[in-house]
């Protein structure tokens, strides 16, 4: 847990338990003394680490065995989060507890160094996204005009103005991947800056996704006051209507030149592609980049995932596109990413697109089933990949390495004449694991809910008939 490694670092080592007393009493007098910048969390190094921490300080507190040493946790990681206030106000009551001197001073110390705290975190949280924005720039190989180096930053600087800039200039140069990805990027940090979510909905409209642009125009206007950005977001509002055809007629451009733009750094060939100038809204630009990916997809994953990833940018209901996208995923061995896509598509109604989801999804379990039945038993694997099959909600279809598994499982003791007839054995023999994995299903969940009709094992396969 977060809060034993904080815990942990507070202990006296081993060598020092012959003096437990005296070392102990050394550490509490100069435990306010020797806290450092970010002392309690600084193990945690991601906004997920922060959050899960967060979370298990909180569910002390409402289970009433919160301990100052949490809440001191707590009250740093909502600093990292930026959240001063409720940081200030914890440490204001911790440093009032006459009961726990240790944790009182150490509060007393955070909120003396309050102000440096922030103006270090500011700084450091400030060059990392400078850092990021020209990273993501060089991606696009553009130049950012108006974003200074860090050492170069006058003192009135203002992050959002000169993104806000910046992201107009990409969107004049026809690049709103560009635009977005600054802005998400941005926001990361500035989570509250309405004017970067008014300039992300207006990307998000010239990347041909006008009512995702207008119901975050129309969200900003019930939660803004400020008379210039109301009046901006009714002018918005107004032109999405009329311009969503103009740049719905562009998105070919667009992906091509957004392709042309970030494919030279990858070294990633794109002479399919024809002219900027050559290109109508009836040139099959989309077309052309899928059948490149699906090309490429055996040698090169990685580009093929680029190319497919830049077409979901304009045409994000592409079925096509996001099943090719969990393939790319799967073969760069992101297998969650992949059956998280392809789980989505299983009951597309599209038949063709939820069937091959289907297999896809059959294929990556079957796989992993075969690690499973190599390293703990055949019985365990078939278990695994009939229970993936009923957490994702697909029917489980036998496939030939789940024949190979069965076949280790229960080996047939004649060798049949008629493959029909082996294959017949097998169905027959996986369908009585799927109807065992059912029952206990059934039984669990029946055990879980209190309910006294739950059947118990084998009661299916007792009262149904035989097969034949």
């Amino acid at each position: 847990m977060f809060f034993d490694r904080f815990v942990a670092r507070l202990r006296p080592h081993s060598s020092q338990e012959g003096h437990k007393k005296v070392s102990q009493t050394k550490e509490a007098a100069a435990f306010p003394k020797e806290l450092t910048l970010l002392q309690f969390s600084k193990n945690l190094n991601s906004i997920n680490e922060l959050n899960a921490a967060l979370k298990e300080v909180d569910q002390a507190i409402q289970g009433k065995s919160v301990t100052n040493q949490q809440l001191l946790l707590k009250a740093e990681i909502l600093l990292r989060k930026r959240k001063l206030q409720k940081s200030k106000e914890l440490l204001t009551s911790i440093s009032q507890d006459k009961k726990d001197q240790n944790s009182a001073k150490a509060a007393k110390h955070l909120l003396k160094i309050l102000p440096q705290l922030l103006h270090e975190s500011s700084k450091k949280r400030l060059a990392k996204l400078i850092d990021d924005l020209h990273k993501i720039a060089d991606k696009y190989e553009h130049k950012l005009q108006n974003l200074p180096t860090v050492d170069n930053l006058p003192t009135d600087f203002n992050i959002t103005y000169a993104i806000r800039r910046e992201c107009a200039a990409a969107r004049s140069a026809e690049l709103p991947g560009l635009s977005l990805e600054l802005i998400n990027r941005t926001l990361q940090d500035e989570q509250e800056s309405l004017w970067l979510l008014h300039d992300k909905a207006l990307t998000l409209n010239m990347m041909g996704q006008p009512q995702t642009a207008q119901r975050i125009l129309r969200e900003l206007k019930k939660s803004t006051r400020k008379e210039k950005l109301t009046d901006s977001i009714n002018k918005n509002i107004a032109d999405l209507n009329k311009n969503s055809k103009h740049y719905q007629s562009k998105l070919n451009l667009y992906l091509a030149k957004q392709l042309r733009s970030t494919s030279a750094a990858k070294n990633l060939d794109i002479t399919f592609l024809p002219e900027d100038k050559e290109i109508k809204a009836q040139t099959k630009i989309k077309s052309l980049v899928f059948r490149k990916a699906r090309a490429i997809l055996t040698d090169y994953p990685k580009d093929c995932l680029h190319l497919v990833s830049s077409i979901l940018d304009y045409y994000q209901g592409d079925l096509a596109a996001l099943l090719l996208q969990g393939e790319a995923f799967y073969a760069l061995k992101k297998n969650d990413e992949a059956v998280h896509i392809w789980k989505s598509l299983v009951h597309s109604q599209e038949k063709n697109i939820a069937k091959k989801a289907s297999e896809l999804l059959s294929q990556s379990f079957s796989k992993k089933a075969k690690q499973i039945s190599a390293k703990d038993s055949p019985k365990a694997a078939l278990k695994f990949f009939i229970k993936q099959h009923f957490t994702h909600g697909v029917a489980p279809t036998i496939n030939k390495d789940i024949k190979q598994i069965l076949r280790q499982l229960e080996p047939p003791e004649n060798r049949f004449i008629y493959p029909d007839l082996e294959h017949h054995y097998s169905q027959l023999l996986f369908n009585t694991h799927v109807v065992e994995c059912l029952e206990e299903q059934f039984h669990e969940r029946g055990r879980l809910d209190g309910t006294s009709s739950a059947q118990k094992p084998g009661a299916i396969r007792k009262t149904a008939q035989k097969a034949g």
